[in-house]
């Protein structure tokens, strides 16, 4: 008998999805997912301020759409956004379930047996076998009508289901349209989205090649940064090239290289794995703002935390929209191969993020928000104030 755990899927996603805030736990989630939309290039023309806040505005309506959707059970969800024009078309949640000390062959047939009358239709299921990076899956459609009467809409439920019998667990993704030519229009993209999903296994389980970053056998993980979508901006094609964050598990450090523009540098940082108490046991995907003029600015960091969420050491600052361009949340998911948790945080200003993790502002972005403590920190800064001031002042006349 295998006991359940839960199987460590990773999802490759085009443009066509955004992922999702399932569990609500994100406050930040609007503000960050209309960054990732604007740095994909079918939404260029939103990058206004009125832009901005009217795709912040969708954003609040689909995290509701999204938790509602989810439920108790969805450990993972991606929004059907194709375009500005169409908006939400839907979203499909990852649900996993416990085959209580079931084989894989008789989990099928009871799963598949399930589903069926948890997803009621008015026809028999379509259950077609898919290929995927994680194995084979079946597709199941079952069309419902709803209301009474021969003139009721008729609308669509389409599941995908993996089972996992080394985990005791199976994973069902689920989606629904109320029209039947939309659930058709889309039906392909799903397939792509399910296709595109893969297990990444932890080190001694065996080897995983796909996503952004990947796992050998000996414990090693690195991550790159994803091409954005669209002409490169200035720099992006060299962070492109050298930057890297590197896991070794084995040695028990973690190496980030290229982070400077122009500067191959290598920083070494312990992990805790390797029994360190100074460790680093988590990346922290942090954004906040700062208060600089002529407006507020949001900015992204990668921080790398102990056990205590002390800080252990930073990536540089970058602007959040440019940042998720190369650095969207998904890019890190391997990095829980070499057993190192993956967060994202938001913060009101620097000074907030000073106050979780101490050192993981800066003294510069400190003294944006807090003139009076400039003398302290010397020339670099004082230049900056300058610049902002010359800015400000072109913008008064």
């Amino acid at each position: 008998m295998t006991e359940f755990r839960l199987p460590p899927l990773v999802v490759d996603f085009n443009q066509l999805w955004l992922r999702a805030d399932v569990h609500g736990d994100g406050a930040d989630w609007p503000e960050r997912a209309a960054a990732e939309l604007l740095s994909r290039q079918q939404w260029a023309a939103y990058r206004t301020a009125d832009g901005e806040r009217r795709l912040t505005a969708l954003m609040r309506q689909a995290a509701v759409i999204a938790r509602t959707q989810a439920g108790d059970s969805a450990t993972m969800g991606f929004i059907l956004i194709p375009s500005p024009e169409e908006g939400v078309k839907g979203m499909a949640a990852f649900s996993p379930v416990d085959l209580a000390g079931r084989d894989a062959a008789e989990a099928w047939d009871d799963l598949l047996e399930q589903l069926a009358p948890e997803l009621p239709g008015d026809y028999p299921p379509d259950v077609t076998p898919v290929q995927t990076k994680a194995g084979e899956c079946r597709r199941l459609r079952m069309r419902y009508a709803a209301g009474a009467g021969p003139e009721r809409p008729a609308g669509e439920h389409i599941a995908y289901l993996w089972v996992f019998g080394d985990y005791g667990a199976a994973v069902v993704m689920t989606i629904s349209f109320a029209d039947l030519l939309e659930a058709a229009r889309w039906l392909p993209a799903l397939d792509e989205l399910a296709a595109g999903v893969w297990l990444q296994r932890y080190p001694g389980e065996g080897e995983s090649k796909d996503g952004p970053g990947h796992a050998t056998p000996g414990g090693l993980v690195e991550v790159r940064p994803a091409r954005p979508a669209g002409k490169l901006l200035p720099a992006e094609g060299w962070t492109l090239d050298h930057w890297r964050l590197t896991a070794d598990a084995g040695n028990g450090t973690l190496t980030l290289t290229g982070d400077r523009y122009r500067s191959g540098r290598a920083r070494v940082f312990p992990l805790a794995a390797a029994g360190r108490s100074d460790g680093v046991t988590t990346v922290c995907l942090a954004t906040y703002r700062w208060q600089v003029r002529p407006g507020p600015r949001s900015i992204w960091r990668m921080l790398l935390l102990d056990r205590e969420g002390a800080l252990v050491g930073a990536g540089l600052g970058r602007a959040q929209t440019q940042a998720l361009r190369l650095f969207p949340p998904e890019v890190f998911e391997p990095l829980t191969a070499a057993g190192i948790r993956v967060v994202s945080e938001s913060y009101d200003s620097a000074q907030a993020l000073e106050d979780a993790h101490s050192g993981a502002a800066g003294k510069v972005a400190l003294t944006g928000a807090n003139r009076g403590r400039m003398a302290a920190i010397g020339l670099t800064a004082a230049l900056l104030i300058l610049i902002v001031v010359g800015v400000a002042v072109y913008f008064t006349r």
